[in-house]
């Protein structure tokens, strides 16, 4: 009972306050705001790659991706505030409330703009050739970059929403501990139970989407059961040796 780490933990020990810290430190620092990093780390590759082969150095794009890479620094910087927060969140709740919004604040407003400039970004190039193409010669071509283009949208979406609905719920859940509220009584809104596990699924499905992985499980899936239900039926015995 001793060593849980949160939920069925009777009164707070030494070895609770050591693994409990390290459960926020792992939770917050690599599963939220380590997987925003890559995910943004990956859409700037993708946008870079994109904007290469147009290779148009006179494109904003090119300015925006070396201001975009500029910000990771401060993305980074963000990882600072999780060894600060936790242990004031176990010795004073007020002040790792201010700690936990001004972060909060600050990775919507990171992960909200990057994730849809870069987004923005790679696909600026496609929206142009889909404008470009002529109503009479849009063939697989064009289809290909249509789907790209709203599943790259979609993606992104899904990504940025999650991750800024969980910051939200945090900040309510740290400011009602004080009291009983929805934030530490309702399952779907603590977040040990809901939110956070939510959140890494809906980023895993976001960037599975706008990378072009789903689809891709999704026909291979589709084949498969294809596949399994096509039956081949042989032809009768005496068939074959009427046959010969």
């Amino acid at each position: 009972m001793e060593f849980s780490l949160y939920v069925c933990t009777v009164r707070e020990t030494s070895e609770w306050a050591i693994l409990f810290s390290l459960y926020m430190a792992l939770t917050f620092g690599v599963s939220v705001i380590g997987t925003n990093l890559l995910a943004h780390r990956y859409l700037h590759k993708k946008a870079s790659t994109v904007v290469k082969i147009f290779n148009n150095d006179s494109d904003p794009a090119v300015r925006w991706l070396k201001v975009l890479e500029w910000s990771f620094v401060w993305e980074v910087r963000t990882l600072y505030l999780v060894p600060v927060g936790v242990p004031l969140f176990l010795t004073y709740q007020s002040l790792a409330l201010i700690v936990v919004g001004v972060g909060a604040a600050l990775l919507i407003f990171l992960d909200s703009v990057v994730s849809l400039l870069l987004t923005l970004i790679f696909l600026s190039p496609i929206i142009r050739s889909m404008r470009d193409a002529n109503a009479s010669h849009r063939g697989i071509g064009y289809i290909h970059m249509q789907r790209t283009k709203w599943l790259s949208l979609g993606g992104a979406v899904i990504t940025v929403l999650s991750s800024s609905l969980l910051y939200i719920i945090v900040i309510l859940y740290i400011s009602s501990l004080d009291s009983p509220s929805v934030y530490v009584m309702k399952p779907w809104l603590n977040i040990y139970v809901f939110p956070i596990n939510a959140d890494s699924i809906l980023n895993d499905l976001g960037m599975m989407i706008l990378s072009g992985m789903a689809r891709r499980i999704f026909l291979e899936i589709a084949c498969s059961k294809k596949i399994s239900t096509t039956h081949v039926n042989p032809a009768p015995r005496n068939q074959t040796l009427e046959q010969d």
